[in-house]
């Protein structure tokens, strides 16, 4: 998988679109994921996006930061060879740097996996 992938997983009740915002690359051990979900105001308000910054975005989004998952490439790449993954449009180069910037800004996203992205030297 490739930084800026996004998917949603299929067969698995999760309707949520996810996003690998760490550099598998890097650090194929440890690569961060993110989703999105609807926008509400018991929602981390760290990254709010509108409809039409990204093709699946049809209503008010913002980065669910407090369940982002660490997974390894190589459980992704198993999920997809599977067919478990539905591969969407990646993330356009700005739209990824804001989520990865924007992160840091979350009070609801644990340090330990903030770590992930200063140790890949991936946010200002």
């Amino acid at each position: 998988m490739n930084t800026g992938d996004v998917f949603r997983f299929i067969g698995i009740a999760d309707i949520h679109v996810w996003m690998i915002i760490s550099d598998p690359v890097k650090d194929p051990s440890h690569v961060l994921m993110v989703n999105f979900t609807s926008w509400g105001p018991h929602e981390d308000q760290a990254c709010i996006f509108e409809c039409g910054e990204h093709p699946f975005i049809k209503h008010r989004t913002c980065v669910n930061y407090p369940r982002a998952k660490v997974v390894t490439d190589h459980t992704l790449e198993l999920l997809k060879k599977a067919n478990k993954l539905e591969l969407l449009d990646p993330l356009p180069t700005e739209v990824l740097q804001r989520i990865r910037n924007e992160a840091l800004e979350s009070v609801r996203l644990s340090l330990e996996i903030a770590q992930i992205l200063i140790d890949q030297e991936l946010v200002e």
